[in-house]
Order: C-alpha cells, then sequence, then structure tokens
C-alpha cells in the first residue's frame, strides 16, 4: 500500500528524530503545527518520557507501517507498538491523523542564512518535521566559511554542497558565474 503525494500533504508529519535532535524528548515537531489533544501526564513510575499515540507509523528502512504508538526514553525511541500502556509515560500526545515517520531529508534547499536567497535552517527544518537539509550551493569557495556559524547556531543537520561560483548565490541580480567573472576582471 504505497502513499500517494496527496496523502502525504494532507497529513501531518511527525518526525521521530526531529524530536530528539532537539536534545530533548518533549514535544513533537509537527508539519502544520497541530498539538495532540491528550496532554496526560504520567505517574511517578514511568518508563517513558513520551508518547505518541495512534499515529500512521511509516519506516520504509524496516517495512513497517500501520497505526503504531511510539515512545520515547532518554532522547531515544524506545518502543514501538500497537496499544503502549500510556501510564507508562510522562507525556502522552495524539498523533491521531498525524503520519509518524523516522526523519524527512530536505534534498534541495537553500539554508545558508544571511547569505543571498536563503532560509533559516531551523526553520525550514525541524519546525516542519524536516531533520536533514541538503543546501544546493548556496556558498562557494569565497564564502562556505561563513556557512559554518550557520550550521552550529541550528538544531537542523545541514549538508551543504559547494557552488561552482567563488561567490555562490550571494547576489542573484546577475548569474553566479557572470559576477564572478566581472570581479575576477575588475582586481586585475
Amino acid at each position: 500500500m504505497g502513499l500517494s503525494h496527496q496523502d502525504s500533504i494532507k497529513g501531518t508529519v511527525v518526525t521521530m528524530e526531529s524530536m530528539t535532535l532537539a536534545g530533548r524528548a518533549t514535544k513533537p515537531v509537527h508539519a502544520q503545527a497541530q498539538r495532540g489533544i491528550m496532554g496526560v501526564q504520567g505517574q511517578a513510575g514511568t518508563r517513558y518520557d513520551l508518547l505518541l499515540r495512534g499515529g500512521e507509523f511509516i519506516d520504509p528502512g524496516s517495512g513497517r507501517r500501520g497505526q503504531l504508538d511510539v515512545a520515547f526514553a532518554e532522547d531515544k525511541v524506545a518502543a514501538i507498538g500497537p496499544s503502549i500502556d500510556p501510564a507508562l509515560a510522562r507525556q502522552v500526545e495524539s498523533a491521531t491523523g498525524c503520519m509518524v515517520v523516522p526523519g524527512v531529508i530536505d534534498m534541495h534547499a537553500h539554508a545558508a542564512d544571511g547569505i543571498g536567497p536563503s532560509c533559516n535552517p531551523d526553520v525550514i527544518g525541524v519546525s516542519r518535521g524536516v531533520t536533514t537539509i541538503l543546501d544546493g550551493g548556496s556558498c562557494g569557495a569565497g564564502s562556505f566559511r561563513v556557512l559554518r556559524y550557520v550550521i552550529a547556531a541550528n538544531k537542523t543537520r545541514v549538508l551543504a554542497m559547494l557552488n561552482l561560483s567563488g561567490m555562490g548565490l550571494i547576489d542573484t541580480r546577475a548569474g553566479e558565474f557572470i559576477l564572478g567573472n566581472l570581479i575576477g576582471k575588475a582586481e586585475k
């Protein structure tokens, strides 16, 4: 049973990795900022920090799919099953109507915030259910070091491709290769 494009944009995505990437497993990250309705607090003898209940669990890596609960303990997935006891969790959130997936990767983004036409990695990343972003060449050899600071300041994992142009996409008023050539000629 495949997931159509229509199905994927209708549901809210809850990514398991994005909750642990933030260094705490307290609030699920939803693609459409939809909060669970349960908010039940567990007893003193809790085993899990967070329990997501009733979501459509999809894990292509293991081939598992279905309406499964996912429990987290100490920032890691601790249990996946059809009916995990909510009394074992400190916090319980409903994932009904949501897809629960092990992490979404955006294969082409411009995440060098502040450099040309780019966005903040966390705005387009973990806050939308994306755990890893591949920056599609925002920076060239002359500006690539700046991306290091952008990556360090955000929770979303950012991988980057180096633009063939020395400057990258800093100024889009002209093609990056044309402007790079003009700068080179002006310096001579």
